[in-house]
Order: C-alpha cells, then structure tokens, then sequence
C-alpha cells in the first residue's frame, strides 16, 4: 500500500533546508490562488533591483544585510504554509502589502544613502529608530522619514536566521556583554562594522524599551554623524504626573526636527495623519472583536507583522495600511457571520506573549500544523491601541507621547509588573485554552517576572508554556530546540498526540 502523505507533512523538504521538493498541494482553488499570489510576490520582490540596478548591486555587494531579502518569497511561503480559503487570500493580500511597503522603504534608503553618492533625498529624511513612532513627520508634508534599526537586522533575520548573528558576534568581540539584548548588541554591531547607510538629516532615539536600547543608541548616534535628540518618554506611563514632562518633550523634538530641516510643523497636515492613525486603529479595534469567534480567519504571522508595521512604521503616514485593513476586515466579517471555518485543524487557541525569535517568526505555523493549536491574539499587537485627539494639539501631542510610552516589547515590559499581567486579561477576552510565552533570554524584563507567572497561570489553571529563544542567534537555542519545549508540553501538560508526527523532530539548521 503506497504510503499516505500527511497534508503539511515535513518530507516535501530536504533534510536540514527548508528547500522543497515540490510546492505545496492545497487543492485546485487554493492551489490556483497560492500560485497567481506567489507570482505577484516575486514581481513585487524584483521592484527592489529594478528601480536602481546600480544602487542595488553596489548595495547588495557591500552590505551584509541586503542579501537575504533576496530569499523574502521563502520567507513568506514559511509564514502562509497553515492558510487555507480565505485564510490563504488574508495571508497573501497581508504578506504583499508588507512585501510592497518594505521594498519602497528599501528603495528609499539606497537612493538617499551618500555613501553610494550624493543626493537630493538625504536631507530630506529624518530617521526613527524603531520604538519612536514616526508619526510626528506627518506634520512635515517636505519630508520623509526612515526607520533606522529593523531592516538591518531583525527582518533580514526573519528572511535568513542567520543574518543577525554576524552583527552579535561583531559587538560581541568588542566586549559587550553577550547576555545584553540581541536586538539592541544586533544594531550595534551594524554601525560598528559600518554597515549603516549614510543618510538622514537628523535621528530620533528612544529610550524605549529598556536600558538596552539606551546603549544601543548611543553607539549608533556616533557612527551615523547626523544630529540627534533623544525621545525621552517616562518609564511609568500610567501616571498621569508624568504627562506634563512627556508632551514638554514632544514639544523638543518638533523643534529640532524644524532647527535640522528648516521645515516648519504644519499642524493641519499632521492632523491628517493623526485621523489616518485612528482609522488604523479603529479598524484594528473590530479585527479584535472578530478574533473572540472560532471563524477568525487571520493566520497569526502575517497579522503580527502587519500590527507591527503599522505601529512602528506607518503610524497614519502610509495610506494603503489602513486600505488593506478595510479590505481584510470585510473578509473576516464575512467568515464570521457565515461560520466559514478555514481552520478546521483548530484544538486549541492560544495567545502569544513576549517577543518572537526572529530566526523562527514562523514557530506558530508550526504549531498548527504539528499540534492543531491555532494563536488567535498575540500580546505585543496589544501595545498602544488609544486614539489621539484630531483637533486638540496639546491633547494630539499627548497621544504621540503615548505612542512612544507604549511601543512594542515597552508596554508590557517596562513601567511596572502589572501591564505584563495583561495577557492574563487578554487570555479571557480571546477565549483561549492556553498562553504560549516566547522567553527571550536576553530580555532582563521578562525574565525577572517568570515566577509570578507561573504562580498566577497556576492557580488559574491555565496551561501555560515558555519557549526559550535567543531573538536573533540560532546558534544558542535552535529552531529544534523551540520545538522540542513545545513537544514536550503537549505530550506531557497537554497529554496529546500530533496531527503530523513527521513535524515533530526534523532538522532545519541549514535552512534561511
């Protein structure tokens, strides 16, 4: 008797590689659809080298971090492999809106960068790192801005696992100590081995989330040579005392943006995007609602990267983000309200807390194929979900002061154990059956809340499950290694069998 293939199963790849011999079968209609999309995929893929060949390859032969963009259509194939029906279309239209807006913001900085000539954009640009929104450059219509620190190490990881550790190892040996936090020791390592693009007139740091941060910025504030101001937000960002001192320097910011650019704030302008802003959010609030019903169709990583990109990228500046949330609100609606079930391995929901392994952004697709456990909502996405005033300026300014209290891995991490506890809230606003914890053991925030976790999570009976991981480098923990952990909750916490046993220990060390 031929041997039954099991849907999703492992041995369509080559062992140590996430290569496949073959794509993979979902049926006539889906299997159409999945091929018309990848297609698309692979001609938004190509703008990156088409809209400056020289800029590119200069740029692809000097920085380390450009060529794993080159594997993006891998990368997204990993994060799609669990969607079906309309989940597939959602992950697709998701994966290409990322896909289109990341390869414009690399566009962007090849042809401001002067280290590959000089140019009329670069002064025009004001970068952020990563936990300053960039939503205050709404207010200033003549210029653009840029987000200094993922696409150099954290997404380039998320295409090649790895991509980072190169960076790790650079600050490593500078004597930095190896327990810091892998994203912050990542961007550190790109400026010191001089891998930062030359550009920008001027820097937005933050001391967000963590003390971390601050040293990264720090160093990266010396190798870019641009005038900076620290964002300084209040660590307690629930006390209302501490509102006065956050808008005060919101006001600095505005200020030395206008004193490096000669751009004056037009508030109307920024008006527009705090309004594109709300409707991000309003959108993502009736997403939310939908998520509590067992029709949910969203798979989890497309939607995680979405709410990060609108949170630490968009911000009411991109247009389309709020255009292709409208459009997969009307298809969740419709799963809902006709009970389509595009999930139909779900056994259990879960919500994620804690940051996700860059070198596994995918470790929840495996999940639901390996165990049939479906995440639903995701902790992080829950950072700052408040709308800001549209006709109020102080009240406006306060809102953005906001924006970077509760930025990613901020909120829940820092300014009190308390706002961790939320996913315990969360856990039962969702209708979860058990809490997945990606336990970054570099991050000190998580780490020295682990055992009131587990107490609380105890006494509740909630199942609970920590997965170890170092963020960026595999070498520490690898991708099996996160696997097993969950394996052996599932069989020994859970007391359950898998729906495909060729998915539960298999070696992709080799793979992007």
């Amino acid at each position: 008797m031929a041997e039954k293939k099991n849907f999703g199963s492992r041995k369509r790849f080559y062992n140590g590689y996430e290569l496949a011999r073959y794509r993979k079968w979902k049926g006539f209609k889906d299997s159409w659809v999945d091929f018309r999309e990848w297609l698309t995929e692979k001609k938004i893929s190509g703008e990156l080298l088409k809209a400056d060949p020289v800029r590119a390859f200069k740029a692809l032969t000097y920085y380390h971090w450009m060529a794993p963009y080159l594997g993006s259509g891998s990368m997204v194939d990993r994060t799609i492999d669990d969607a079906h029906g309309e989940a597939l279309l959602i992950a697709h239209k998701y994966m290409q809106f990322l896909l289109k807006s990341n390869v414009k913001a690399l566009i962007q900085i090849l042809k401001t960068d002067e280290r590959f000539g000089e140019n009329e954009y670069s002064k025009k640009t004001v970068i952020f790192e990563q936990d300053a929104s960039p939503i205050l450059i709404g207010g200033f219509p003549n210029l653009q801005n840029a987000v200094e620190e993922p696409y150099f190490h954290i997404l380039a990881t998320a295409n090649d696992q790895h991509a980072g550790h190169y960076f790790t190892d650079i600050i490593d040996s500078y004597g930095l100590p190896s327990d810091s936090c892998r994203n912050s020791s990542a961007i550190c390592g790109v400026a010191i081995d001089d891998q930062l693009p030359y550009y920008g007139a001027c820097l937005i740091t933050s001391n967000a989330p963590c003390d971390s941060s601050v040293m990264n910025s720090s160093v990266v504030e010396r190798r870019l040579k641009v005038p900076s101001i620290q964002g300084c937000t209040p660590m307690r960002w629930k006390d209302e005392d501490t509102r006065e001192y956050a808008v005060a320097h919101v006001k600095e910011v505005i200020k030395f943006i206008e004193d490096c650019t000669g751009e004056t704030f037009d508030w109307d302008a920024f008006f527009e995007t705090v309004r594109q802003y709300n409707e991000e959010t309003r959108i993502q609030h009736e997403l939310w609602e939908l998520a509590k019903s067992p029709y949910y169709p969203v798979p989890s990583v497309p939607n995680l990267l979405y709410r990060s990109f609108q949170l630490s990228f968009s911000s009411g500046l991109n247009k389309e983000c709020a255009k292709i949330g409208r459009e997969m609100l009307e298809i969740c609606e419709k799963c809902v309200k006709e009970k389509i079930n595009v999930r139909p391995k779900t056994r259990y929901r879960t919500l994620v807390c804690g940051a996700p392994s860059s070198y596994y952004m995918h470790f929840s697709t495996w999940m639901y194929e390996c165990w049939g456990v479906n995440t639903v909502a995701v902790l992080n996405n829950m950072s700052h979900h408040e709308f800001i005033s549209e006709d109020d300026k102080e009240e406006a300014l306060w809102g953005v002061a906001q924006l970077w209290e509760q930025a990613i891995m901020r909120r829940h991490l820092v300014g009190g154990y308390e706002n961790l506890l939320e996913m315990f809230e969360e856990y039962e606003r969702f209708n979860c059956d058990m809490i997945v914890f990606y336990d970054d053991i570099t991050c000190k925030g998580s780490k020295s809340m682990t055992g009131m976790i587990q107490d609380i999570a105890n006494e509740r009976n909630i199942p609970l499950v920590w997965i170890s991981h170092d963020l960026i480098d595999p070498r520490a923990i690898p991708r099996n290694e996160m696997r097993k952990q969950f394996n052996e909750f599932m069989f020994s916490v859970m007391n359950e069998k898998p729906l495909d046993e060729s998915l539960l220990d298999f070696d992709d060390s080799k793979g992007w």
